[in-house]
């Protein structure tokens, strides 16, 4: 049996055997401070919390979600913005399914460091297996946005 995934156009066959329990797993990628952690603890908790530390190494979070009458477990990785965690990072990318890339909309930098990423994701998948979104955050600072839509596109 299996069950197909529609994610932005792309279709994902996924194998349903006896288990009637799916795991996809995620990674969140971004540079240091663009909320990776908050954007996975409002995903997770529901609410915003005000002091967060940062990550180190690698954090995540479980979850679950039924689509078409079966039971999806989502196992999220939450990683380390700095480089000397980037090592630990990497040994995560080939066993990803879907990557969420997040940059901080008030930082250019933050945005075009996600090539860095993108390189790497390349370099353990092949293209056609990829998934990958890319998220700007701390929308609440529009007035100072730094990277503007038509850059994105």
């Amino acid at each position: 049996m299996n069950l197909m995934l529609f994610l932005k156009n792309k279709k994902i066959k996924i194998k349903i055997y006896k288990i009637m329990e799916i795991s996809l797993k995620f990674i969140l990628l971004g540079y240091s401070m663009v909320g990776k952690t908050q954007i996975l603890n409002h995903y997770i908790e529901k609410k915003y919390i005000k002091i967060t530390y940062p990550t180190i190494g690698i954090d995540f979070k479980k979850t679950t979600i039924k689509l078409n009458e079966k039971t999806l477990k989502l196992i999220i990785w939450d990683t380390a913005g700095p480089e000397r965690y980037f090592q630990i990072t990497q040994n995560y990318l080939k066993y990803t399914d879907v990557f969420i890339l997040i940059y901080e909309i008030i930082d250019r930098y933050s945005f075009e460091y996600l090539i860095h990423y993108i390189n790497a994701i390349y370099e353990v998948k092949n293209k056609e297996d990829i998934i990958l979104g890319i998220v700007g955050n701390k929308n609440d600072l529009y007035e100072e946005r730094k990277v503007k839509l038509k850059k994105i596109s």
